[in-house]
C-alpha cells in the first residue's frame, strides 16, 4: 500500500562496501561464472532502470493526486458557507441562515452533500487511490484533512465558514506535501538516470578488457597485469559512486514527515518507492555491489596467472 506522503527518509543502514541496505550480492563464485561466458547481460543495471520506471509511475500517482486536492480546494472555495446563529437573545431557537447562491434551492444539508460529492469525485475518484488506501469516505477524509473536520461536518451537518477556511488550509498542505513529493521523486530519477550511466560506463570498459585481453597474442602477462591494474582503477571508480550516493542518501529529500492523522509516522523514503517495484530499497547501492563483485572477481582470476 503506497503511504505518499506519509514517511521520512532512514539511512544509515549502509556503509562503505556497497551494502546497499537492500539484496546480498550474488556470490564471487556465481559472478566468476558469470563474467567469463561472454557479454552478460548486467542485472544490477537493469534493476536501476527498474526502478526508475517504478519511481516515474510513482511520480505520475502523487502528480495526479495533488492535482485532484487543487481541484477540491477550488470546489470548496466556491460554496457559500452557512452562518450558524442557533439562538436569539431569548435563547430560542432559530435555526441557521442558510447557504446562498447556487446552494440556496436545496439548503438542507446541501453544503455538506457538496464537500463529501467533491471530495469523492476529486481525490477518491483517482483509479490508484482506492486501491492503495483501503480506507471508507470518513477515514479518508480524516487522514487526509483531520478528525476534527469530519467531526465539524458530522456535527454541524453543514459547511461552516470556520470548517471551510480549515479544508482550505488542509488541501493547501496536501498539495504542498505532494507538490514537495513530486520534487523529491524527480530528484531520485535525475540520480538513478546518472548512476544508470555511469555504471553502464564502467561495466563496458570492464568487458573491453576483458575483449582487449581475449586479443592479445604476446606479451600476455603483461597484458594481465595492464588489465588487472585498470580493473582495480574502476573498483575506486565504483566506490566513488558508492561514497556520492550514500552521501545523498543522508540528504532528506523531504523536509517535514508527515504522518496520519498528524502523528509522527516514519517510513523510509526509498522504501515507500520501491516496496511494489522489483527493484531493492537501495537499487544503485546494490548495482554497484554487484559489478562490484564482477570486478573483483576478474582480478581474483587475473592475478593466478601473474606467475
Amino acid at each position: 500500500m503506497k503511504l505518499h506522503p506519509r514517511f521520512v527518509e532512514q539511512t544509515g543502514a549502509c556503509v562503505k562496501g556497497w551494502c546497499g541496505g537492500a539484496e546480498t550480492p550474488l556470490s564471487l563464485i556465481a559472478m566468476g561464472a558469470m563474467v567469463y561466458v561472454g557479454l552478460v547481460i548486467f542485472l544490477g543495471i537493469a534493476e536501476v532502470q527498474t526502478a526508475i520506471q517504478s519511481c516515474q509511475d510513482e511520480r505520475d500517482r502523487v502528480a495526479a493526486e495533488r492535482d485532484a486536492f487543487e481541484s477540491f480546494q477550488t470546489r470548496i472555495k466556491k460554496i457559500d458557507p452557512v452562518e450558524l446563529d442557533l439562538t436569539d437573545a431569548h435563547g430560542h431557537n432559530l435555526g441557521g441562515q442558510l447557504p446562498t447562491g447556487e446552494l440556496s434551492a436545496d439548503p438542507e444539508g446541501t453544503s455538506l452533500k457538496y464537500v463529501l460529492t467533491a471530495y469523492e469525485s476529486s481525490v477518491r475518484s483517482l483509479s490508484h487511490y482506492k486501491a492503495g488506501y483501503d480506507e471508507t469516505l470518513a477515514e479518508s477524509l480524516a487522514a487526509e484533512l483531520g478528525e476534527d473536520v469530519v467531526t465539524a461536518l458530522v456535527t454541524n451537518t453543514v459547511l461552516t465558514p470556520a470548517t471551510q477556511k480549515i479544508l482550505i488550509e488542509r488541501s493547501d498542505r496536501a498539495i504542498s506535501a505532494r507538490t514537495a513529493l513530486v520534487d523529491a521523486i524527480n530528484d531520485e530519477i535525475d540520480a538513478l538516470i546518472n548512476n544508470r550511466e555511469a555504471l553502464t560506463t564502467i561495466e563496458r570498459k570492464q568487458q573491453n578488457l576483458r575483449a582487449h585481453l581475449d586479443s592479445v597474442q604476446t606479451h600476455r602477462k603483461e597484458a594481465v597485469f595492464d588489465v588487472w591494474c585498470r580493473l582495480y582503477e574502476l573498483e575506486a571508480e565504483l566506490d566513488s559512486i558508492a561514497q556520492q550516493r550514500q552521501a545523498a542518501l543522508n540528504d532528506l529529500p523531504v523536509e517535514q514527515p508527515i504522518g496520519p492523522n498528524g502523528t509522527d509516522e516514519q517510513l523510509d523514503f526509498y522504501e515507500y518507492l520501491y516496496q511494489d517495484s522489483d527493484a531493492s530499497n537501495h537499487p544503485v547501492l546494490s548495482a554497484i555491489g554487484t559489478l562490484g563483485a564482477q570486478i573483483r572477481a576478474d582480478r581474483s582470476q587475473l592475478s593466478t596467472r601473474f606467475g
